[in-house]
């Protein structure tokens, strides 16, 4: 896979990119929900960026019985990717309709 500092530098570049494509969204779309899954994506990247660099690995980790483990800042990206994908979904749906 890739080495650490070039995933750290790929995580921020993204992260940024978001960010700045949020600033100039935010002022059209201010809905609540937009904001909450926004942040679940950022917050989520945020943490797994600040655990890469001070650790150099993931920590924060939710146990579900004897086997599974999630990613708790992984399950924050993906709720978040999701409720967007779904806000904008059914934002283009209102427009065509």
């Amino acid at each position: 896979l890739l080495p650490l500092w070039s995933a750290i530098a790929i995580s921020t570049l993204i992260m940024f990119s978001f960010a700045g494509w949020w600033m100039r969204v935010h002022q059209q779309n201010g809905t609540r929900i937009f904001q909450w899954c926004f942040g679940l994506l950022i917050g989520g990247g945020i943490a797994n960026l600040s655990e890469r660099i001070l650790l150099g690995r993931t920590t924060d980790m939710l146990w579900i019985g004897n086997r599974t483990a999630l990613n708790v800042a992984d399950l924050a990206i993906f709720g978040g990717a999701i409720g967007l994908a779904l806000f904008f979904w059914r934002a283009r749906s209102f427009r065509s309709a």
